[in-house]
């Protein structure tokens, strides 16, 4: 039976140590050679018996193969490491860390990061709308590693997206950190690296919740030196980075509380490390910006975020808004966006300018009223 790990998608392309781990958990032991031939055949990657060679060579010393003559085959501690995790995330799954709204302050204890990280979704999940304003901050020391999370919490992850203005900060501005934010940035967030006023413990701040999370020494040890020496995906050996980081046994404390002010205050002083101005009063998509280029770049990226929407946008201007301001790319954007949505545009003044824009924005595809 063949053994696939699913991740989510990182940009991370299928590589040659993939191939030769999935066909060795079908069929063994089996050459060098007859390896190389079925990469070849079976996977379609173009790729030479030199580079396959290479990769055994690579695996048997992260002790992932084991050689006995010419033959390979999966490490059996290897395996049971992999057999190990599955139970662990099975166990984790089942145990029952619910977010509770009415006992605060609530100061809980994890056994893992695993077990936080998960904790901290179902609260972004099942905080209500009215209770938010929007706006979710993150704070750590470190860029969370979507890694962690299988296809099911990723899809949760875009849903909760929809209903709330993510931001993140992290202090670090490693390669690992750079390789989560363009992740995150993706799927809609809004990060910045290398902060140095964030402190050695994380805080999330949804809506008038804060949640602080508390790292023990040697997991903000451990932290470190896997930020510090990753410098790629194909550093990063995932089953062991799960069991002996995320899952490995420790005792996290997250102090859960409830105060408007502190929640606004922490999401205030986060909101100052983005270009955009974002007021306290954000919960009713209050904004100010600085020039027409910085207004229409936070168009474009609404509406991009915002794509799947099908009714139509109404914008209320009192003098019309020139698209030309806009880079090249998101001017580009901005009509692929608008050939699939309706954007209805009101104005107040109708100027000869106002004239002239407004074919411009007709050749954008909006509706000028």
């Amino acid at each position: 039976m063949t053994l696939n790990i699913m991740l989510p998608g990182l940009g991370r392309e299928k590589n040659v140590k993939d191939c030769v781990i999935s066909i060795l958990s079908a069929e063994w032991p089996l050459t060098g050679k007859k390896i190389y031939n079925r990469i070849r055949k079976q996977h379609e990657l173009p790729v030479t018996y030199q580079a396959v060679h290479k990769t055994l060579k690579k695996l048997i010393e992260d002790e992932v193969l084991v050689k006995t003559g010419k033959d390979y085959k999966l490490n059996e501690e290897w395996l049971e490491q992999i057999r190990d995790f599955g139970t662990e995330l099975g166990a984790s799954y089942k145990e029952d860390k619910t977010f509770k709204k009415d006992v605060f302050p609530q100061n809980l204890i994890f056994n893992n990061l695993f077990d936080v990280y998960m904790f901290i979704l179902e609260a972004l999940d099942v905080i209500p709308t009215k209770e938010n304003n929007s706006v979710t901050c993150f704070r750590d020391i470190h860029m969370w590693n979507p890694v962690i999370a299988r296809k099911k919490e990723i899809e949760k992850l875009k849903k909760v997206m929809k209903k709330n203005d993510v931001f993140i900060l992290s202090k670090g501005n490693t390669q690992l950190d750079e390789i989560c934010k363009k992740y995150w940035e993706s799927i809609g967030m809004k990060v910045t690296v290398g902060v140095d006023s964030i402190s050695n413990h994380a805080i999330v701040v949804i809506g008038d919740y804060t949640f602080q999370i508390f790292y023990p020494e040697n997991v903000l040890k451990e932290i470190q030196s896997i930020y510090k020496n990753i410098k790629s995906l194909n550093d990063m050996d995932f089953t062991k980075f799960h069991k002996d980081f995320y899952f490995k046994k420790s005792r996290i404390n997250v102090l859960v509380n409830k105060n408007q002010e502190i929640a606004d205050s922490i999401r205030n002083d986060t909101l100052k490390y983005f270009d955009k101005d974002y007021a306290s009063t954000a919960s009713q998509n209050h904004f100010t910006f600085s020039n027409q280029i910085e207004m229409g770049n936070f168009l474009v990226d609404l509406l991009e975020r915002d794509q799947d929407a099908k009714e139509p946008i109404t914008a209320n201007w009192s003098f019309m808004w020139c698209p030309l301001f806009l880079p090249k790319k998101k001017y580009i954007k901005l009509k692929e966006l608008l050939s699939k949505r309706k954007m209805h545009i009101l104005c107040k003044t109708k100027t000869a300018w106002d004239e002239w824009l407004l074919n411009l924005w007709k050749d954008v595809g909006a509706e000028v009223m």
